[in-house]
């Protein structure tokens, strides 16, 4: 097959690149990810890293696009340049013909920044549904895909920024059928909530502060690290005063009990922030909250509710079983990517950095500081 004739160019304008990701996510099975868009950029320009819009033409079409964000690493010493396109490259994984030279021009690009590693985090699947079980479905070629990455001296990277897998929920049906494809129990603790009185409401920019109370008292009664609180209120303002997303909170006698920060995008709404609280929880808010979020889905018109995040490994042994219990029963389908893979640039340097850096890791997860292992 002969190569394509590739070309690669750097998007200055906002609504050029959110119109060009939306054209190409509608190709797509669910449409693309909000940390491929114009604002997810700006917004981490704000905090440390330098946003890059490509895209790639053949013969004058748009083929492919990733948003790449370079940061400038200054730990145990070293100044060292990481480049990371979130939820990217964006294109049909299932073309190898375009893929892979997508992939080798990204790689260069890189080197030309003088990144001593590539990141890349795409969307290409390795299945669908829950491995060893009469729903999955494996994909060729994503498997094909890994195996062309290793060949190339990529590695599957050890620091996977976000989840590798997750469920995604068809919304293109109404919603009475939609609730009634959700397991019984489902079922039951939606109507629960409402029955004890729990009530939904949107968010306004002065609940913030709040909320992210709220989001650290979950933090630390789960165990998981998380950002600073000025960092979480620029997103999720940003997200509010955009448009881009909603915040969603559900309350018992004005006492809030839980919460859902949302994204919308490119067809797309997905469940990126959780927070709830121990008291009122045998009054299901959670189970009614994400109904509620489901339906602000189906309301703008998306086609997919992306829960974001499922187990790396289906059973009590991984960390999120007990939140994959609850997603669950909304029925959706599991989505198992490629997840993250690194593009040593400057070998050296990055055998030392995945050496050291999960020392920085524990050391920061033993202080319960330091940066949230998502976004």
């Amino acid at each position: 097959m002969p190569e394509l004739s590739i070309s690669l160019h750097e998007i200055q304008s906002a609504s050029q690149w959110d119109t060009l990701v939306q054209t190409l996510a509608g190709k797509l099975f669910a449409g693309a990810s909000y940390l491929q868009s114009w604002q997810w950029g700006e917004l981490k320009n704000r905090w440390g890293w330098q946003a890059y819009r490509l895209a790639w033409q053949v013969d004058s079409c748009w083929v492919a696009a990733c948003q790449v964000l370079l940061r400038d690493e200054g730990k145990f010493g070293l100044h060292l340049r990481v480049a990371y396109a979130p939820r990217g490259p964006l294109l049909d994984w299932q073309n190898d013909a375009l893929a892979h030279p997508v992939l080798a021009s990204l790689r260069q690009w890189a080197k030309q920044k003088r990144a001593f590693v590539l990141k890349v985090d795409p969307e290409a699947m390795l299945g669908f549904g829950v491995p060893a079980t009469a729903d999955e479905q494996p994909q060729a070629s994503g498997n094909a895909l890994q195996t062309y990455l290793s060949q190339q001296g990529w590695h599957y990277s050890p620091f996977q920024i976000q989840f590798r897998n997750s469920m995604w929920l068809n919304l293109q049906t109404d919603a009475g059928s939609l609730i009634q494809s959700f397991k019984q129990k489902t079922r039951y603790n939606i109507r629960l909530a409402e029955r004890k009185g729990v009530l939904v409401r949107l968010a306004q920019p002065t609940d913030l502060p709040q909320l992210f109370d709220l989001y650290a008292e979950t933090a630390q009664r789960d165990g998981f690290v998380i950002r600073s609180r000025a960092y979480y209120l620029d997103v999720w303002q940003t997200l509010l005063e955009s448009g881009y997303g909603v915040a969603l909170l559900a309350e018992v006698d004005g006492q809030w009990v839980a919460g859902v920060v949302l994204t919308r995008y490119a067809g797309r709404v997905t469940y990126m922030y959780g927070m709830s609280r121990v008291q009122f929880r045998e009054w299901m808010p959670t189970y009614l909250l994400q109904w509620r979020a489901i339906e602000y889905a189906q309301q703008m018109g998306c086609h997919t509710y992306d829960f974001w995040g499922a187990p790396e490994v289906f059973d009590e042994s991984d960390s999120m079983w007990g939140v994959w219990r609850f997603k669950e029963g909304f029925r959706g389908q599991v989505v198992r990517t490629l997840g993250a893979w690194d593009a040593p640039i400057q070998p050296v340097f990055y055998s030392a950095y995945t050496q050291l850096m999960p020392r920085l890791l524990a050391w920061m997860k033993g202080r319960g500081a330091g940066q949230s292992a998502r976004h």
